[in-house]
């Protein structure tokens, strides 16, 4: 008796999990932009895309780390990024900043606080770098719209010491009472020009 209740509670966990991972979407390839392969999924309950992009760089691991986590130097290659502001500095691999985004008229520009954190796989050499909005710290302002979600996830992987490769994960929400379809236009095209110029940086 008791094999036969383990056996059915193992069949229903199985069950379980398969359907669990039905109800992650599956990734849609788009196209190849500047040698940026771009894919995309639908964010659950809306029409917003969720973004990847995959890409190599001919520069170490470490430097694109390094620029990207220099968040005060952001707008150099952020394509929307009108200023930033280092807020909080944990340590090197945590830290709180304000990010201003510059929206096309006649759109209010949006502004939003992110809590990035960069985890290293010390065994494959894999960096993975998390930039979500964080509720506090500065409080809002009149000029600004809010974001009211958004996360970026960069998964950095060395192929070797002169080459990497990249996977940039973006998800966003502007805000409610813009048109999904406006939002899915901004963030398949900046995202790109953003890598490139992130691009141009890490490879001189």
């Amino acid at each position: 008796m008791p094999y036969r209740f383990l056996f059915f509670l193992a069949f229903n966990l199985i069950l379980k999990y398969a359907a669990s991972q039905d109800t992650i979407p599956s990734w849609f390839y788009l196209k190849t932009a500047d040698s940026i392969n771009i894919y995309y999924r639908t964010f659950p309950n809306t029409e917003i895309r969720e973004l990847k992009l995959k890409t190599t760089f001919k520069a170490s691991a470490t430097s694109v780390v390094s620029v990207i986590k220099n968040v005060e130097a952001m707008h150099k290659w952020s394509h929307t990024c009108k200023s930033t502001k280092l807020i909080k500095k944990v340590n090197n691999n945590e830290l709180f900043y304000y990010y201003i985004a510059d929206i096309p008229w006649p759109i209010q520009n949006r502004d939003v606080i992110l809590h990035l954190k960069i985890f290293k796989d010390t065994i494959n050499g894999i960096h993975t770098i998390i930039s979500q909005n964080y509720n506090g710290l500065i409080p809002t302002n009149t000029g600004y719209t809010r974001i009211s979600y958004m996360k970026a996830v960069w998964k950095i992987t060395p192929i070797s010491n002169k080459l990497t490769e990249m996977e940039y994960f973006i998800t966003l929400k502007l805000s409610n009472n813009l048109p999904d379809w406006l939002i899915n236009t901004a963030i398949s095209y900046s995202p790109v020009k953003s890598i490139n110029a992130l691009k141009t940086i890490v490879e001189k």
